[in-house]
């Protein structure tokens, strides 16, 4: 098999890691049986990871279902993106925002951040006025 110049490798690998990026901007939570403080910490957890909360269309969707299991669905195909359980102790009253925000945090952990864009997505980006650099 011939070999690939040294050249194509950093490219092809950058189109792979492209390809497992997130695409998502955008998340809706259905309301959980573990109440409101609960769904804020996954919302701030979500916004820290590059995401926009949206009331209606949204490309994610986020659950949190009887069987104490958070699940994060793409909203179009239903494809499930993460499930991981849900200590159902994240629902006693006496947890301060902050310690559910940090146990909320670390349950989202293995989901990836939001990819930012490469570039702006601004008319006249790359132009330079009053000449050069």
């Amino acid at each position: 098999m011939p070999r690939l110049p040294a050249l194509l490798l950093p490219l092809l690998l950058a189109a792979c890691v492209g390809q497992s990026g997130s695409s998502y901007d955008t998340f809706a939570i259905e309301p959980s049986q573990f109440g409101a403080p609960f769904d804020r910490a996954v919302r701030q957890a979500l916004e820290a990871k590059g995401y926009s909360y949206s009331d209606s269309a949204a490309d994610l969707r986020v659950s949190a279902e009887s069987g104490q299991t958070l699940r994060i669905l793409d909203s179009e195909d239903q494809r499930e993106l993460l499930q991981v359980p849900v200590d159902p102790r994240l629902s006693d009253s006496s947890l301060s925002p902050a310690q559910l925000e940090r146990s909320v945090s670390g349950m989202l952990d293995d989901f990836p951040a939001k990819k930012k864009r490469a570039y702006p997505e601004t008319p006249g980006y790359g132009h330079v006025q009053g000449g050069g650099y």
